[in-house]
């Protein structure tokens, strides 16, 4: 399709490196025909601050995005970028990689103990994505569930906001994720965030 009506898709692969699939392929991978932007952020393997990642470009753009880029920034850090090359051919990229990973997996099957010990009535997404998400109940007022979770201070977004306006199947749910939570808190944090849903639906 992008071939035909000539357009260019954009892929931020920024979980990229938690896929330990070998099945897994990006789009960029799967291109042909030079139609597809690849991006790459190094910040759920590093840290946020960081600020630098990659592009992998058709090489008929590469020269207009030098010069955008040149305007907008006009250079890099230069000491950023040594530093992560160093970090990378050093093999150290792959070591902090994969403990990074192996905690996120620990963490995931703690909260997917949990979702089966709590959660039995209602749908759940069980893999070792970085957000998991739980289907609510059309019974939920999520303004009243977003007061008790913020007064029990849990941290949530408005779930709308995963939608195009106006979308009618706009199912509600919540999406956890459990990169800033210590591990033995999880559990807690599920029976709190339990004890919200049940006192926020409307009969």
């Amino acid at each position: 399709m992008a071939n035909k009506y000539d357009f260019y898709i954009i892929e931020d692969d920024y979980l990229g490196d938690f896929e330990q699939k070998n099945s897994y392929k990006s789009i960029y991978e799967m291109d042909n025909n030079e139609r597809v932007i690849y991006l790459k952020s190094f910040s759920k393997i590093m840290f946020p601050g960081q600020r630098l990642g990659l592009v992998v470009l058709p090489i008929k753009l590469i020269q207009k995005f030098l010069d955008i880029k040149e305007i907008v920034d006009i250079q890099t850090n230069v000491i950023s970028q040594s530093i992560m090359q160093t970090f990378i051919t050093s093999g150290l990229y792959n070591y902090h990689k994969n403990n990074i990973i192996d905690k996120h997996r620990q963490k995931v099957n703690v909260l997917r103990q949990s979702l089966n010990k709590h959660f039995t009535n209602y749908e759940f997404n069980d893999n070792h994505k970085m957000h998991t998400v739980i289907k609510l109940p059309k019974t939920i007022n999520m303004n009243s569930l977003y007061n008790n979770l913020y007064k029990s201070k849990i941290l949530v977004d408005d779930y709308q906001k995963n939608y195009i306006k106006n979308f009618k199947n706009n199912y509600k749910f919540l999406k956890l994720n459990t990169t800033n939570i210590a591990e033995n808190k999880i559990d807690i944090g599920l029976q709190l965030i339990k004890k919200c849903i049940n006192s926020s639906k409307s009969f």
